[in-house]
């Protein structure tokens, strides 16, 4: 599979992200630059784990890429037709509601027509029914 203009522009932009968070580590600038606060005498493993500046550094930058990440990709999403059509976790896909929704409109109008029918057929039932109890006129 050849290399397309997309996927080199990703590398790039992978490899420049990188770059940068390498740099900004090395110089202890934001968000590698505050000193944790001290640990407990007897610290969770949470407080073990985030008690060094490159660790907070890099989780706070996690935080910073999935947030920008989540402000540019959506609308381009939901501009190119491309949001998530299944839902595996729910069991659910967006064709399979669609289909629903034209089954139960079907089923909707065949109901409509049975119930029409049998009105029909209970206002005869009900004339019959009158014409045979009326006492005759003579």
């Amino acid at each position: 599979m050849g290399e397309t203009p997309w996927r080199r522009a990703s590398w790039a932009a992978a490899a420049g992200v990188t770059a940068v968070a390498a740099v900004l580590a090395w110089t202890s600038t934001w968000p590698f630059d505050e000193t944790p606060p001290a640990l407990d005498s007897e610290p969770s493993l949470w407080q073990l784990l985030l008690s060094d500046r490159v660790t907070i550094g890099f989780v706070r930058l996690a935080f910073v890429a999935l947030s920008v990440w989540v402000a540019s990709a959506v609308p381009v999403f939901v501009a190119h037709g491309r949001w998530p059509t299944r839902f595996p976790w729910l069991g659910a896909e967006r064709d399979d509601a669609a289909d629903a929704v034209g089954r139960l409109s079907t089923e909707v109008e065949d109901l409509r027509r049975q119930r029409d029918e049998y009105r029909r057929v209970a206002e005869d039932y009900r004339q019959m029914v009158d014409v045979e109890t009326q006492p005759d006129g003579g």
